[in-house]
């Protein structure tokens, strides 16, 4: 799943008429190979993009993390932290449960929050990022 995500985001970056540069290419394979449910720092980020482009620099992994955000390939979460930590977007969305003590994240389906959704208003959602923070089981015991 996560890596038709990178695929698509290839696509996209071409329907867009950007360039799909070995730069770009590494930074979406290491957000594929960190797995489903990462959450990495731009500094994790460029550590994996660089063992497949030698010549990736860490400034360009900004740049190319910014773009893709932009284009709505990759989700940025920001965490009560202040760092920045990336993702491959994918459908359906889903949310974070966020642990204050340890940092870890654990993910929610967009489903189990469906009943929460505003109903009866004219406004139409095209796209929901809802953080819960508090303490994971571990850490709350």
């Amino acid at each position: 799943m996560v890596e038709r995500a990178v695929v698509q985001g290839e696509n996209k970056l071409l329907e867009k008429n950007y360039r799909l540069t070995p730069q770009r290419k590494a930074v979406l394979q290491a957000l594929t190979q960190a797995g489903k449910g990462a959450h990495c720092t731009v500094e994790e980020i460029y550590l994996i993009a660089r063992e497949n482009c030698s010549q990736l620099g860490l400034a360009t992994v900004y740049r190319t993390l910014e773009l893709l955000t932009r284009l709505s390939i990759v989700q940025c979460l920001v965490l009560e932290d202040g760092r920045a930590r990336y993702e491959i977007k994918r459908n359906p969305e889903h949310h974070h449960l966020i642990c204050l003590e340890c940092g870890r994240i654990q993910e929610i389906e967009d489903d189990q929050l469906l009943p929460v959704y505003p109903q009866n208003v004219s406004f139409h959602i095209l796209s929901a990022s809802i953080h819960f923070f508090g303490l994971c089981r571990s850490c709350a015991n």
